[in-house]
């Protein structure tokens, strides 16, 4: 399955972990060097507080800013996660009702919804698993281990005494195809000390920088956790009258050269 853009990554970045495990026939770059306890403190407790979740939901707040024109497009959304391999995600503009996304995974497949195309297009998820596919990937409660030979992950911020509220990670990719996605990540996560007392290390904030200089700031609200009466029912292919329903190509075999 083809990746599905920078917005996906930087939604699966904030609703899940930054842990995800290799793609069978492609091997991984160098490691950079071991993290430092504190990286590894706090990949240990989002992993932590990720694992326990049956299922997660947030409101948020997007920004997208393009180097060429100066005003930010405004977008507001929710998600909506629920183990194995459930997911929810919309995507509206403050200003235009048709500059709509959608993103729905079933369990079986994932249909991406564009509004001002007026499509839907499904991808097919091989024996239920994640493919190539980033949301996937990250819903998928995968160990904070494997983060270190994805990502270069390096503490910004965690001292409680300038921010009791936020530990704030970079995140560099080290594959070439996640370098597709995204050159540059922040992440904030909610502090163990955060004066909300919510649950520590659940996502907050996530900046992401594109490729092409493109950027956006993702800022969760409203989390709910473990709610319930939540099931495979919330997550339910929708068809919409008078859109296009399309099937994604078949992604290349394992170790084939991509596209």
């Amino acid at each position: 399955m083809r990746r599905l853009g920078p917005a996906l990554a930087a939604f699966v970045a904030a609703a899940a972990t930054v842990t995800a495990q290799p793609v069978p026939g492609q091997p991984l770059q160098p490691q950079p060097a071991p993290a430092n306890p504190r990286v590894n403190l706090h990949l240990d407790g989002w992993e932590k507080t990720m694992g326990a979740l049956v299922n997660y939901g947030a409101e948020f707040e997007l920004e997208k800013k393009n180097p060429v024109f100066p005003t930010p497009r405004k977008y507001g959304g929710s998600v909506l996660c629920m183990k194995p391999n459930f997911a929810a995600l919309r995507i509206e503009s403050r200003t235009n009702k048709a500059d709509y996304e959608a993103f729905l995974s079933n369990g079986k497949s994932v249909f991406h919804y564009e509004g001002e195309k007026k499509t839907i297009t499904e991808f097919k998820l091989n024996g239920g698993g994640a493919g190539d596919n980033l949301m996937i990937e990250f819903l998928g409660g995968m160990k904070a281990a494997a983060a270190q030979q994805r990502f270069h992950i390096t503490v910004v911020q965690d001292n409680p005494a300038v921010d009791p509220n936020y530990v704030v990670l970079r995140i560099q990719p080290l594959l070439a195809r996640d370098k597709q996605e995204f050159v540059d990540a922040r992440m904030a996560l909610l502090a163990p000390t955060n004066v909300a007392r919510l649950p520590a290390y659940l996502p907050a904030v996530v900046w992401l920088q594109q490729p092409n200089g493109n950027e956006e700031k993702w800022e969760l609200k409203n989390h709910k956790t473990n709610q319930t009466g939540v099931g495979p029912q919330h997550f339910e292919f929708k068809d919409i009258p008078g859109w296009q329903r399309q099937l994604a190509p078949a992604p290349p075999p394992p170790g084939a050269p991509r596209p």
